[in-house]
């Protein structure tokens, strides 16, 4: 700024932002002066301001750019930030982390390691320029220390205008076991040839049984209106032996006493197993090796039927059991009666008793 005139001329700046320098001059008549402007380093959200210069006479408007904000940087841990129980010396460990740029404008980053035993990898460089929007990947080496105890490390990263940011690591080191103790190994003696034990007297296996049911059909009476259900089984186990057939039975219990009266409740319905006669049963051996039985008497509803294998002179008995369903029942057709039939069924009632003579 140069003064043109002879007397001294006050110079003011007019300044949007915060000001580190003065914000006046003064000027000796027919002199000239530089003017420095210094503002604090900080984030500028804007692009350029607008400084006026201004005298007692006259103003003067100058335009300043201003630099772009710093890029913020954000860490990325690409692995575990604990890393629990570890020895310690031994191979140094090896920390990955990224680095990115969230910022519209490059940053220049600067790497820095703090804690004990941490440093950037041999291959990695210590300042980064990082484009805005991309991240990069930062090596790190930590070798643990010799002492037991907890310890943490980091790595910072610093860019101007901007407080480091950094990451941080933790480990509980431990020092590693002791090696077994070794002890001389005694003078070998020849011992004797050791006599094999006696085999043990095991007790007599248990013969095996094996009955199972196959096939179960029903044969209709129904004169009887009753069904008679034909079963059929395999058995395979020691012999002699001898099949018993048990159909299951409902008993009530009796609960009239000395007077009737009507109960308060029903008894218990009791099911019991009752053992067919063998006369009845028909159990008889197929040409197939299988067995084969009749059970008579089933009314429509579900029943079970029992097979018994029993072998002589002992107590024990192996069975396995039929689930009979029984549907309805058809009744029986009447017979055709005709004039004949009628009139021949006649003349045998009047002449019965010469009929009976007849036959003795």
């Amino acid at each position: 700024i140069k003064n043109l005139t002879a007397a001294p001329l006050p110079i003011r700046v007019h300044c949007p932002l915060p000001l580190e320098t003065p914000d006046s001059i003064q000027l000796a008549p027919e002199s000239s002066g530089e003017l420095l402007l210094t503002l604090p380093a900080r984030p500028f959200a804007e692009k350029s301001i607008l400084v006026t210069v201004s005298d007692e006479a006259a103003t003067h408007d100058i335009r300043v750019s201003l630099p772009p904000p710093p890029s913020r940087l954000e860490w990325e841990n690409l692995g575990e930030n604990q890393l629990g129980k570890v020895t310690s010396g031994g191979r140094p460990h090896t920390l990955i982390a990224k680095l990115q740029n969230t910022g519209g404008a490059t940053a220049n980053a600067v790497l820095r390691v703090e804690g004990e035993g941490i440093s950037l990898a041999p291959d990695q460089s210590a300042t980064l320029a990082i484009a805005p929007g991309d991240s990069v990947t930062v090596n790190a080496t930590w070798k643990f220390p010799d002492t037991p105890g907890q310890f943490e490390v980091s790595l910072v990263a610093e860019t101007d205008g901007l407080p480091p940011v950094k990451i941080s690591w933790g480990a509980d080191v431990q020092l590693p076991p002791a090696p077994p103790q070794s002890w001389p190994s005694p003078t070998a003696t020849p011992s004797p040839t050791p006599t094999p034990p006696p085999p043990p007297d095991f007790p007599p296996r248990a013969p095996s049984y094996r009955l199972e049911p196959e096939l179960h059909w029903t044969a209709f009476f129904p004169s009887r209106r009753t069904v008679t259900a034909i079963v059929s089984w395999s058995y395979e186990g020691p012999e002699p032996f001898e099949f018993i057939i048990q159909r299951e039975k409902q008993k009530r219990n009796d609960f009239f006493g000395a007077r009737v009266q009507v109960p308060q409740t029903l008894p218990d319905s009791e099911w019991v197993w009752t053992p067919l006669d063998p006369s009845i049963a028909k159990i008889q051996k197929l040409p197939d090796g299988r067995w084969q039985a009749q059970v008579p008497g089933f009314s429509p509803g579900y029943h079970r039927v029992r097979v018994i294998a029993k072998t002589p002179n002992t107590t024990r008995m192996h069975g396995s059991e039929f689930n009979i369903l029984v549907g309805d029942i058809p009744l029986p057709q009447p017979l055709p009666w005709t004039l004949p039939g009628l009139f021949v069924l006649c003349a045998a009632y009047l002449l019965r008793n010469k009929i009976r003579s007849l036959f003795g």
